[in-house]
């Protein structure tokens, strides 16, 4: 009852009429909700805050895309116990930023302003988990790191999504999605973060970390999908402007209002977009065949009728 009042409390600020909306409009509202929204975060940071811990050790493992590598294949043993040698001669602590400067140079994805390293302690070990932050606005290109060739996803996990989308559809209201992979259990998972839904663009705002607690640090991100509710899956300038990973996939399901939806999938190469074939994405769903006689079925050709068998 609590979500309903509060998806209702979200849709009485919507228009449904899509028709009073060209889509300069529609960027316009996008554009002054993001401004909104910058300009929260700045009120809303607090001038105290304390940086979060990071204490590894020579036994550290940093755990991405599926890889357990050494951090003494970055950062040297000495370092660990005395501190990396800066250009003054003096030792400073190691810092999280130190080791993202490190791996950049074999993981040019691990740009700054889209890396969020974790430090995780778990059963007397401790990880880094470098994470790749979703962005709202910009136009950096980073690029995923080599992953092996994985599996068609499971045509249940864009169904699941179809329903979600379905749901929030009802107000006029787009919605998020991630989709995993495992790569100890082999298999995906669909992950809907905390975010800020709208009409026209929906933001996440859940904390990289309290992500990475709930679905584990054995998975990957590969995939991004959100819904357009009833209107069109075509990209948006603000589209445009946050899907630009390389290497990941992003996937947009519109037209929720249909029998069938539209969807559309492509990859970020660079410079611009390569469309994917959803056959290349999607496992197809499973039919059974029905039973008949095919010695009954028979083709028309010029010539004439040619049985099947």
């Amino acid at each position: 009852m609590k979500e309903t009042q509060k998806l209702t409390d979200a849709n009485d600020e919507v228009k449904t009429d899509f028709n009073e909306f060209d889509v300069s409009e529609k960027e316009k509202v996008i554009e002054e909700a993001a401004n909104q929204t910058n300009a929260n975060s700045k009120d809303n940071t607090p001038s105290n805050k304390k940086e979060d811990t990071f204490e590894p050790n020579e036994f550290t493992v940093i755990r991405y895309f599926g890889q357990d590598i050494a951090i003494t294949e970055y950062i040297t043993a000495e370092e660990l116990a005395e501190g990396v040698m800066n250009s003054k001669k003096e030792r400073t602590p190691v810092t999280a930023e130190i080791l993202r400067k490190r791996m950049e140079k074999d993981y040019p994805e691990l740009v700054k302003s889209h890396t969020e390293m974790l430090f995780i302690e778990k059963k007397g070990a401790t990880y880094v988990v470098p994470t790749i932050k979703a962005k709202k606005k910009g136009a950096e290109t980073v690029s995923l790191g080599t992953v092996s060739a994985l599996p068609l996803i499971p045509f249940s996990i864009l169904g699941n999504f179809i329903k979600l989308a379905e749901k929030f559809s009802l107000l006029n209201l787009e919605i998020h999605a991630d989709i995993y992979f495992d790569s100890i259990e082999k298999r995906y998972l669909l992950d809907v973060p905390g975010q800020t839904v709208h009409q026209y663009y929906c933001e996440v705002d859940e904390d990289a970390l309290s992500i990475l607690d709930r679905v584990g640090m054995n998975c990957s991100k590969i995939a991004e999908i959100h819904s357009h509710h009833t209107m069109a899956p075509t990209p948006s300038s603000q589209d445009n402007q946050s899907e630009t990973v390389k290497g990941m996939t992003y996937i947009i399901v519109g037209n929720i209002d249909k029998f069938f939806p539209s969807i559309t999938a492509r990859r970020y190469n660079g410079i611009g977009w390569d469309n994917l074939d959803l056959h290349n994405v999607f496992a197809p769903p499973s039919y059974e065949l029905p039973t008949f006689d095919e010695s009954k079925i028979k083709f028309a050709y010029k010539e004439g009728a040619v049985s099947l068998v």
